[in-house]
C-alpha cells in the first residue's frame, strides 16, 4: 500500500510540474503577443510625432482638409480611415478599414502582421455608404486595458457624466462627439431589430435607433442625438454578461481642425 501512495504522490507531483509549466507557456505566449502589439502601436506614434515635429506654421486650411494630416500613416498603411481620442482613457488610436477584408483588423495589427491586439477598425459598409449616419467601431477589451479596454469605465455613470466627449476624426472630416448612451447586451440578443438600426441609413432608422438607446441606456446622460447629426459607435466585449457585447453611443457635437494635438 505504501508502494502505490509513493506512485500516486510522485504521479500528482508529475502532473503538478506539468500543469504549472502550461501556464506558464500560456502567460509567457500572451506577454509576447502583448509585447508586440505595444511595439506596433509605438512606431504610429512615432511616425505621428515625427509628422508634428516637422509641421510649420501654414495658412489655415479649410474645414474638413485633413487628408494632408495623414500622409505619413497612409505611408504606412493605406487603409487608415481616421483617428479616435477619449480624454480620460487610454484610448489614442488610429482606426483601420478593409473593405475586402472587414473583419482583417480583428487579429492583425497595424503593420498588417497577426495580433492578438488586433486594431481599432471601421464597419466597411460605414465606408461604403455616405448614407450610414452611424459608424460603427470596433475594438478588443484587453486586458491590460488597450484598444477599447477601458471602455467599461463608462458603465459608471460618473464616470460617462465627468468624461462625456468622444473625439474621432475621419479622413476628411473632424468632429468631436458627446456621449448619448452606453448599454450591454449578451451576444445572443443582438437581434434584427438593433443590428439593422446601427448603420442608421435612413431617418426612420436613425430616430428608431434614439429611442431604443434612451430606452436601453444605463443612465440618464443628458443628451440624445437628432437626425441628421452623425454617430460614433463603440463596441467591445464586455463581461459582466455572458459573451456580452458593450456599446457606446455618441452624437456629434462640434468640431476641431486636427487629428492630434
Amino acid at each position: 500500500m505504501k508502494k502505490i501512495g509513493g506512485m500516486f504522490r510522485c504521479m500528482f507531483a508529475v502532473l503538478c510540474i506539468c500543469t504549472g509549466l502550461w501556464c506558464g507557456i500560456l502567460y509567457l505566449k500572451d506577454m509576447r503577443e502583448y509585447c508586440r502589439g505595444e511595439e506596433d502601436l509605438a512606431r504610429v506614434y512615432a511616425v505621428v510625432k515625427a509628422q508634428e515635429e516637422q509641421k510649420k506654421p501654414k495658412p489655415k486650411k479649410p474645414a474638413g482638409a485633413l487628408v494632408s494630416d495623414y500622409a505619413p500613416l497612409l505611408a504606412e498603411n493605406g487603409d487608415v480611415a481616421g483617428w479616435i481620442r477619449i480624454e480620460g482613457l487610454p484610448v489614442d488610436y488610429p482606426v483601420l478599414c478593409s473593405p475586402s477584408e472587414p473583419d482583417f483588423y480583428l487579429d492583425h495589427g497595424f503593420d498588417k502582421a497577426p495580433s492578438a491586439y488586433g486594431m481599432i477598425y471601421m464597419e466597411a459598409v460605414c465606408a461604403a455608404k455616405e448614407e450610414c449616419k452611424n459608424v460603427l467601431l470596433y475594438g478588443h477589451h484587453m486586458k491590460n486595458g488597450a484598444m477599447f479596454g477601458a471602455l467599461d469605465q463608462y458603465l459608471s455613470p460618473e464616470f460617462g457624466r465627468a468624461h462625456p466627449q468622444i473625439r474621432f476624426d475621419t479622413l476628411e472630416i473632424p468632429g468631436v462627439y458627446e456621449l448619448a448612451a452606453v448599454f450591454c447586451l449578451p451576444a445572443g440578443e443582438l437581434g434584427e431589430e438593433l443590428t439593422g438600426l446601427l448603420p442608421a441609413e435612413s431617418r426612420e432608422d436613425y430616430e428608431a435607433l434614439v429611442k431604443y438607446m434612451e430606452k436601453e441606456r444605463l443612465y440618464d446622460t443628458g443628451f440624445l442625438p437628432k437626425w441628421p447629426e452623425r454617430l460614433v459607435t463603440l463596441m467591445t466585449c464586455e463581461y459582466t454578461k455572458r459573451d456580452g457585447r458593450l456599446f457606446v453611443i455618441a452624437g456629434e457635437r462640434g468640431s476641431v481642425n486636427s487629428i492630434k494635438k
